[in-house]
């Protein structure tokens, strides 16, 4: 389902499965429920990575973004069951050669890192469909070696340029929405709020990543301000959501 082009019914219980579901993603390492498929440990001042991580053998989402990490494991690798994986705004300076055991892995976040070369291992990851490297040390020579090694990827590099066009962080805000990352969607969404801060659309997107995050009172003052720039569209949000 893609956020903001469907019906508003469809949208609403998206929004509420996920604000439910959200609240009970576990946000700290517990050995005593190892069926997760979804793990947040977002700002948590994380330096190394433990191996009670892989007590989460089903793991499919891992939030491991903000924190002070500056190396994975190789034991890290072995939670292969990952399809997503966020570690922006870590530490990191080198994808090591084990990433290649991830196969199933479709996104590999590493924006906002310090990433200046990686292992051959990565041009394994058939399935991988996005690696954000924005805002990371990589050089023209490894950007080339990476678009001739993942052909089919959507690689992201230049963070600085997206940043002056509205469109793109707009976009870049809508996808990670799309996909559940409702910390980054606000980064890019905040961004787009700057180049464009009477856009009704950015108000009403604004609105759902907040309630998203468990901000409700951010996100109803979101959507009256896409109300105030004559977005109708949320009115409904604020009918159904801040009573």
């Amino acid at each position: 389902m893609k956020l903001l082009k469907s019906n508003f019914n469809l949208l609403f219980i998206f929004v509420w499965l996920v604000f439910v579901y959200s609240a009970c993603m576990p946000s700290k390492l517990d050995s005593a429920d190892t069926s997760v498929i979804r793990l947040s440990l977002v700002k948590q001042g994380i330096e190394h990575i433990s191996d009670t991580l892989l007590i989460y053998s089903n793991l499919e989402y891992l939030y491991l973004n903000n924190n002070e990490i500056d190396s994975l494991p190789s034991d890290f690798f072995k939670l292969n069951n990952l399809k997503y994986i966020n570690l922006a705004g870590n530490n990191l300076t080198y994808l090591p050669h084990e990433v290649a055991e991830l196969q199933n892995l479709q996104y590999l976040i590493l924006a906002g890192n310090m990433i200046d070369s990686v292992g051959n291992g990565l041009k394994q990851l058939t399935r991988l469909k996005v690696l954000d490297l924005s805002g990371n040390d990589v050089s023209a020579s490894l950007q080339d070696s990476l678009q001739k090694w993942l052909p089919s990827t959507k690689i992201l590099f230049e963070y600085e340029a997206c940043v002056q066009s509205y469109t793109c962080v707009y976009n870049k805000a809508v996808a990670y929405a799309n996909i559940q990352d409702y910390a980054l969607a606000w980064k890019y969404c905040s961004i787009a709020q700057k180049l464009d801060p009477t856009g009704t659309q950015t108000h009403l997107l604004a609105g759902v990543i907040k309630y998203n995050l468990n901000q409700k009172d951010s996100a109803c003052y979101y959507w009256q301000l896409s109300v105030a720039a004559g977005n109708a569209n949320a009115q409904e949000y604020l009918n159904n959501f801040c009573k």
